[in-house]
């Protein structure tokens, strides 16, 4: 039973399901929509919250939402740069850069052993932002 909580051999089958049925499937943004919703469920598992997490991290929430909408859009648009003469290529990376990270910011910190509470709390700040 503990294997089915296990992100990474989920994020593994991914990778080889992705391989495999290739990309272009009929079926691929439904297939998406539900292993992202499978693993955000996994990811958010244990976790509690209440109003005083949100006031006791106020100062990190806030730096979250700075990197996200700042830092990474600055550095999303510099590297599009390099495609500005592919004009659809460049509208790419535009619409990248307005877009917050999804779910690669709970995968990422529970990979790299951060503090999950937090990460949810800055990932939730940053989409009521957007």
């Amino acid at each position: 039973m503990r294997v089915i909580f296990d992100v990474k051999l989920w994020t593994i089958l991914g990778i080889i399901l992705g391989f495999v049925i290739g990309f272009d499937h009929p079926d691929a943004p439904t297939m998406l929509i539900i292993t992202l919703m499978m693993q955000m469920t996994l990811a958010l598992q244990g976790l509690k919250f209440d109003f005083s997490d949100l006031k006791n991290n106020k100062k990190e929430v806030l730096l979250c939402f700075l990197c996200c909408f700042l830092l990474n859009t600055a550095i999303t648009l510099i590297t599009g740069l390099l495609f500005i003469d592919e004009t659809a290529l460049w509208y790419g990376w535009v619409m990248l850069s307005a877009v917050p990270c999804a779910i690669s910011v709970m995968s990422m910190t529970f990979y790299m052993k951060g503090d999950m509470k937090l990460g949810m709390l800055g990932f939730s700040f940053i989409y009521l932002g957007a």
